[in-house]
């Protein structure tokens, strides 16, 4: 009897040790995660929300927005555009085309006269352009050091009157050859709008020989551009 009495008080004396124990360690290890639940909270919030450590740690870093930068086109600088709005066959004629030239020019801050790449029966693309070179794109790069370099490839892709590029892929107005010459495909002098007429085009694109005429003729029912060069 004495000897279970012993044992007894013995167990009871090991239990109060642990609880004494415990109650010794409680405060330490509460205040060692509260130090680093704060941590986290810290180094995740930009002050105004909380996030978790694990949360952090899987989440995935979202991409980047995508922005395009247009520069604004120097004023000492001769331009050429593709104009950003497109229009039929039936154009009225060439100097209706210098008049859209100009209007999108306007429209898009750039100062001086404008004609369009633009040929008929009686005059030549080529002839109808000053030499004024060399000519900037409206994104600030050389396209045409000199008059003799538009019959040959542009340096650099032709950009809209605002620093973009052109929504058509179909090709431009021109009724040209690649030297600027008119062909006989210029509906009819710029007056028809029917399928049953054409006109050759050009492009906008660089080392494009065929930039300014002699690419894929278009039906004049089609909507193009016209290419815009500052005289």
């Amino acid at each position: 009897m004495r000897g279970t009495a012993v044992a007894l008080a013995a167990a009871m004396l090991r239990r109060a040790s642990l609880t004494v124990l415990a109650l010794v360690l409680l405060p330490a290890t509460v205040q060692a995660f509260d130090h680093e639940h704060h941590h986290d909270y810290d180094s995740d919030s930009d002050g105004g929300g909380c996030s978790s450590k694990s949360t952090h740690a899987s989440s995935s870093p979202s991409p980047a927005p995508t922005v395009t930068a247009t520069r604004t086109p120097s004023s000492d600088n001769k331009h050429v555009f593709i104009t950003s709005t497109v229009l039929s066959g039936a154009i009225g004629g060439v100097a209706a085309a210098d008049m859209y030239c100009q209007s999108a020019a306007t429209a898009g801050g750039l100062k001086g006269t404008f004609h369009a790449w633009i040929s008929d029966a009686s005059n030549n693309a080529f002839d109808r352009t000053a030499d004024v070179g060399p000519w900037y794109t409206t994104g600030n790069a050389v396209a045409f050091a000199s008059k003799a370099d538009l019959r040959g490839a542009p340096q650099a892709e032709l950009l809209d009157e605002v620093g973009g590029y052109p929504q058509s892929l179909a090709g431009a107005w021109t009724g040209s050859d690649a030297q600027g010459a008119a062909t006989s495909e210029s509906c009819e002098g710029w007056t028809n709008a029917t399928d049953g007429a054409t006109a050759t085009t050009g492009t906008a694109f660089s080392n494009d020989t065929t930039w300014g005429g002699g690419n894929t003729s278009l039906r004049c029912n089609a909507q193009a551009p016209l290419i815009c060069f500052q005289q």
